[in-house]
């Protein structure tokens, strides 16, 4: 059987899982299609989401953690947004990430947006 044909397969068994909100066989699906994943915060960014689809908060916000201290390690502007677009909101602690990014240097850009954009919405929330 063709690898592609295995991967599409992989993909199918991942989302029927997901929607029947099946934990176990969701787990199993994306251990099999993490092999074929080369990029290490690709694969963490898919387990978050599974986390998140499947409802364990808990579990995805520490993914999405571990994300972002890769991302701000490397000070990728663009996967610290990606990370906080995907947190959306739906986690109550996001006093972690507020203390990274004024950590950041020479980013003043992306410390003015991040304030804007997250640190008001997190104040209203309080």
């Amino acid at each position: 059987m063709n690898l592609s044909i295995n991967s599409d397969l992989s993909w199918f068994n991942l989302s029927e899982a997901i929607k029947r909100k099946e934990r176990e066989k969701a787990l199993f699906s994306f251990k099999l299609l993490s092999h074929s994943i080369k990029n290490e915060i690709f694969k963490l960014q898919l387990l978050a989401d599974l986390y998140l689809f499947l409802e364990e908060n808990d579990q995805a916000f520490l993914i999405y953690k571990e994300i972002f201290d890769k991302y701000f390690l490397e000070n990728d502007i663009y996967g610290i947004f990606s990370v906080l677009n995907r947190l959306n909101y739906n986690f109550d602690n996001l006093e972690y990430f507020f203390n990274k990014i004024k950590e950041l240097k020479d980013n003043n850009k992306l410390k003015n947006y991040f304030y804007f954009e997250y640190f008001n919405e997190f104040l209203r929330k309080k």
